[in-house]
């Protein structure tokens, strides 16, 4: 019977191991979700600065 106890113990250490990995691996992953969005309006940003200064349709430009 003790033997039985000890079983469901270890079963009930795997599972929550199993569970830790996997909310591990969705944090991860939410994370690399996030950054990704904030890298691409970082870019999206630096974009909208460059076109702010086309000097191709200035003709006031000085030479």
């Amino acid at each position: 019977m003790n033997d039985d106890y000890e079983v469901d113990e270890d079963l009930e250490e795997d599972v929550q191991e199993e569970k830790a990995t996997r909310a591990r691996g969705f944090n991860m992953d939410m994370r690399h979700r996030i950054e990704d969005r904030l890298e691409e309006r970082r870019l999206k940003r630096e974009l909208n600065d460059y076109d702010f200064f086309e000097l191709e349709d200035d003709e006031d430009v000085l030479h």
